[in-house]
């Protein structure tokens, strides 16, 4: 796979990163010329916006509960690949929630692999994590919204959607120090 890639970017005109943090490492990579790397923002889709929308907002209801103290829900909304650091994640609401017994993970993205399930039980957190089967754009952007902030712990990335989709909804990010998620 990486010998293909490889020979397509090599035949390609140009080539489009998603971020400035994933064209610089290109580049530092000395895989491609820097003069045919262009890049080119993702950009969130409409469903994602500040804006109450009561159908999607229901269905999140319905997933989840009523809306109750907004501080108490932190959200991820990622894959459980090892990059995505579902361990720091799952420290770091275990820390948080030794001061504020009332908060709740709510994670978007799939169920947690058997080894980050024997985290969840030793850390104690099994009553305070629901896992959302996948969920349409309007209901994810209704979660970002009801959600005090979402945390993005990756330890890489190359553009950091989530980031983008939750500021989009007006929901504040904590977000590991790496490139693509600053520039996001």
């Amino acid at each position: 796979l990486g010998r293909h890639l490889l020979a397509g970017m090599n035949a390609a005109r140009r080539i489009l990163c998603v971020s400035h943090a994933t064209c610089s490492e290109l580049i530092a990579a000395a895989m491609v010329p820097a003069e045919r790397v262009v890049v080119v923002p993702n950009g969130v889709h409409p469903s994602y916006t500040a804006r109450p929308e009561a159908d999607a907002d229901r269905e999140a209801d319905s997933l989840l509960g009523p809306v109750g103290d907004p501080r108490a829900e932190l959200l991820h909304a990622a894959s459980t690949i090892p990059r995505k650091r579902s361990d720091v994640l799952l420290e770091v609401v275990a820390a948080w929630r030794r001061r504020d017994p009332r908060l709740r993970l709510i994670r978007v993205g799939g169920p947690f692999t058997a080894k980050q399930r024997r985290l969840v039980r030793r850390l104690g957190l099994g009553d305070a994590i629901a896992v959302l089967p996948p969920v349409s754009r309007r209901v994810l952007a209704s979660i970002y919204r009801r959600a005090a902030l979402l945390l993005q712990t990756s330890d890489r990335e190359g553009f950091g959607l989530p980031v983008a989709e939750a500021l989009t909804c007006g929901t504040p990010v904590v977000a590991s120090d790496v490139p693509a998620l600053r520039e996001v």
